[in-house]
């Protein structure tokens, strides 16, 4: 398209292209957006990994009774 409006009108036309919209809105922000998905896809993975862990790993190698009726018989 702007190969043929350079041809039609090669006066009026000094460099001027046809970009896509969404090349257009995020052409200058592409860096910053690449490092905000890597930097939210880390604190995701680290919040899996911490939900994962024992409870008492986390607060000290403790045995904690989670049973309703406290360990007892």
């Amino acid at each position: 398209m702007a190969a043929r409006l350079k041809q039609q009108y090669p006066r009026e036309n000094n460099g001027v292209g046809v970009v896509p919209y969404h090349e257009h809105l995020v052409s200058n922000a592409r860096l910053g957006l690449l490092v905000l998905l890597g930097t939210v896809a880390f604190v995701s993975l680290i919040a899996c990994a911490i939900q994962g862990l024992p409870i008492s790993v986390l607060v000290g190698n403790q045995e904690i009774d989670l049973t309703s009726n406290g360990g007892g018989l």
